[in-house]
Order: structure tokens, then sequence, then C-alpha cells
């Protein structure tokens, strides 16, 4: 059975995993992964209730990028969750960045060990004290051992993550 003969010119483009969340002020972020060819990122455009914005990368470009998360607290600030293939020791390692209500984008945080591999992510998020917070917890994987770890970390909007605490 032939599905189809079309023929294709590169770049082969195609998006999957797209997720998108409406503010509070009825404002929507929304972010999904882009593949072409052989390379993938993370991009984002924001509807500010008027237009979209350009779309623009969030992960970083050394990266293949994918199975992403995105998450809102109540006051609108966002959170989104990726996981990034490190080029240089061949893992996948858990990847975030940050978007306070109004704001733009923060630089891509790795969460992870640099040295082990990620296999899951989840997300919470709450109001604590009157401020956004944020928890992921994953788990990893010592490919040298066998070694299994669940860790989590916390962001407080305006704050930086914590460093990772292991759980189990």
């Amino acid at each position: 059975m032939t599905i189809s003969t079309k023929t294709y010119a590169a770049p082969i483009t195609y998006v999957e995993s797209s997720q998108i969340v409406v503010c509070p002020d009825g404002s929507m972020v929304s972010v999904w992964q882009s593949n072409v060819d052989d390379s993938s990122s993370i991009q984002t455009s924001v509807y500010d209730r008027n237009q979209w914005s350009t779309p623009e990368a969030i992960s970083v470009a050394e990266q293949y990028s994918f199975n992403l998360k995105l998450i809102k607290d109540s006051q609108g600030n966002v959170v989104v969750g990726w996981l990034g293939l490190d080029i240089n020791q061949a893992i996948y390692v858990l990847c975030v960045a940050t978007k306070s209500f109004g704001d733009v984008w923060s630089v891509p945080v790795v969460l992870s060990s640099r040295d082990k591999q990620v296999q899951s992510f989840s997300f919470n998020s709450d109001t604590v004290a009157g401020k956004g917070t944020f928890s992921v917890i994953w788990t990893e994987i010592d490919n040298a051992t066998g070694d299994i770890s669940i860790l989590s970390s916390i962001y407080t909007v305006g704050g930086s993550w914590s460093p990772e605490v292991q759980i189990n």
C-alpha cells in the first residue's frame, strides 16, 4: 500500500508536542517542539490578546530537545521543561526555562546531573506566601552502575532553582 508519493524539499520541518496555557489576563503562552531535518528545538509564541508574537527558540541550539512539558501558576507565571540530548556526554539532561507573568523567557538551565541519564520528569505549581512556586521531580540513572535516583528542585518566581535534592 502506498500512503504518499509526494517528494518533500529540504529542509523537512514538522511540529509536535504543542502545548498552551491561558494567563489570568487572557493572554496565552504556547510552546512546541520544532523539528528541522536532524535537529529539534523548543519554540514559543505569546498571544497578547491582540496577536501572536514571532516564534522564538528557547532551548539551547546544541541540544536535540524533546519531551516538553508546560505549566503555569495562578498568577500567570510559566515554566517549561524538556529533555535535551547533551552532545558532549551523549545523555539526556533535564532543561527548564521560566517566564514571569508579562516578562521574557529566562536563559535555559540544566537541572539534572551532566553525568547521569534523565528518564522522566513532572512539574507542580502552587502559591506559597503570595509567590508562585514550582517544583519538579525527575529520575536519573547512572549508566555506569545502573543506580536510579529520584531528585527534586524548587523554583520561586523571581528567584532561582534550588540545588537538587535526592529523595530516595
